[in-house]
C-alpha cells in the first residue's frame, strides 16, 4: 500500500521506535506517524534547526524510543529527547556534515559519524559536543554502528572489504569480518540482541551481541543465577560462562572481564544498582540479571 509521497529524487529514510510510531525524513523534512505508517504528518513533530542532510536512503537519522538525532545541512547534528517536540544543538567542535553522512548513536552520549567523500570515522562520548577523528580508512566510508560501548563501521565496498570493530568506544580497532564482496550496510534490531550487515550483491550477516537493545530488555530478566546479591567485591556465576560484562541500567559499559573459575572480581565498581550480562565463547549471552553492589 502506498502511504507516502515524495516531491524530489532522494529516497526516504525511516527509523522504527514502535510498532506504531515511526520518524521519516524526506527533502529535509521530518514527518511523524503513530498509526503504524499508515499517515504520516509534519504536524505531531517539530522540525530540527536546520534542514536534515540529503542522504542515500540511509544513515541521517537515528532514533531509540525516545530519543532522536538528526544531521544537519553544514552543521552537526541535533538532538531531542522527546521524538521530535523539542531540539537541543550540541556544540559539534570538531565535525560538519558535508554530502551523504550516516551517524548512529548507542545512548545519549556515545555517538558515531562518517561521510561518504571522507576517509575519517567520528566518534563522540559526549553527545555531539566534541567530535574525535577516531580511525581513518584511507578511502571513502558506507556505514556506522554504535550500540554500548561498541563500535563498528565499514569503510570504503569498492576496495575495502572488511568491517572494522572497537570495543572500547572508537579508542581501539580490529577488522572483525571479511567478504570479498564488500559491505554496504549495518542495522540493529529494534528490540533484541541481533545486528545485520549487508554485503554488496545482497549477502546477509547475523550478529549477536549480547547486549539488550529494548526497554525492557535493558532492565534485565533473572535467567542467570549468581551470588550473593547484594555483593562486595567478588560475584559468584553458576553456569558455564566464559566472558563477562557490568553495564549501568543506561546499558553503558563499566566493566568486563573473564569468568575465572565461576568467579568476577568487582574490585573496580563503585556502589551502585547494576545489569550483570554473561556470554560464552561464542559470544552467545548465557544470560543477565541485575545486581547491587554495597
Amino acid at each position: 500500500n502506498s502511504v507516502f509521497t515524495g516531491t524530489d529524487s532522494l529516497p526516504p529514510v525511516l527509523r522504527m521506535t514502535s510498532s506504531t510510531t515511526n520518524i521519516l525524513t524526506k527533502n529535509g523534512i521530518l514527518y511523524k506517524t503513530t498509526d503504524g505508517g499508515d499517515t504520516w504528518s509534519t504536524t505531531g513533530i517539530t522540525q530540527p534547526p536546520l534542514a536534515i542532510t540529503g542522504s542515500t536512503g540511509r544513515g541521517v537519522i537515528d532514533a531509540h524510543h525516545d530519543s532522536l538525532w538528526v544531521t544537519q545541512v553544514n552543521d552537526g547534528i541535533a538532538f531531542s529527547p522527546d521524538l521530535g517536540t523539542t531540539w537541543t544543538t550540541p556544540a559539534n567542535n570538531g565535525l560538519t556534515f558535508g554530502t551523504t553522512p550516516h551517524i548512529s548513536f548507542a545512548d545519549a552520549n556515545l555517538g558515531m559519524a562518517v561521510m561518504h567523500s571522507d576517509p575519517f570515522v567520528f566518534v563522540t562520548t559526549d553527545g555531539g559536543n566534541n567530535w574525535m577523528m577516531a580511525d581513518n580508512s584511507l578511502g571513502a566510508n558506507e556505514d556506522v554502528l554504535a550500540v554500548g560501548s561498541e563500535c563498528w563501521y565499514i569503510p570504503n565496498p569498492a576496495d575495502h572489504f572488511y568491517i572494522k570493530y572497537s570495543a572500547d568506544s572508537g579508542a581501539t580497532w580490529t577488522q572483525q569480518l571479511f567478504d570479498a564482496n564488500g559491505f554496504d550496510a549495518l542495522e540493529r534490531s529494534r528490540e533484541g540482541h541481533t545486528l545485520w550487515a549487508g554485503t554488496d550483491i545482497g549477502e546477509l550477516y547475523k550478529y549477536d551481541n549480547g547486549i539488550a537493545l529494548g526497554a525492557a530488555e535493558r532492565a534485565a530478566t533473572n535467567a542467570l543465577n549468581v551470588s550473593p546479591n547484594p555483593f562486595s567485591e567478588q560475584l559468584h556465576v553458576s553456569s558455564a560462562a566464559s566472558r563477562f560484562r557490568v553495564l549501568t541500567l543506561a546499558g553503558q559499559e563499566v566493566l568486563s572481564g573473564t569468568v575465572i573459575n565461576g568467579s568476577i572480581t568487582t574490585h573496580a565498581l563503585a556502589q551502585g544498582v547494576y545489569v550483570l550480562d554473561v556470554f560464552d565463547a561464542s559470544r552467545r549471552s548465557i544470560g543477565r540479571c541485575v545486581v547491587i553492589k554495597q
